[in-house]
């Protein structure tokens, strides 16, 4: 609801904290992969693989949407 209404008035601002909030999450989302790669199955490591592409093209979207918004 906060982001909606700061939207209305500032949406690169907003675009970009969700930037790099999505871009934060991978990166941790990766880390903690990495480093309990070993204890964990297979169908965690596959889903957490998934979600941070799923992650990463959204995050691509955005860039484009951000740059679209600067012309």
């Amino acid at each position: 609801m906060q982001f909606y209404l700061f939207a209305n008035k500032d949406f690169r601002r907003c675009i970009n904290f969700i930037i790099y909030g999505n871009t934060g999450f991978v990166l941790i989302l990766l880390s903690l992969l990495y480093y309990f790669w070993n204890e964990i199955s297979l169908l965690p490591k596959i889903y957490m693989l998934f979600e941070c592409i799923i992650v990463s093209i959204l995050v691509y979207i955005e860039f484009k949407v951000k740059q679209s918004l600067r012309n």
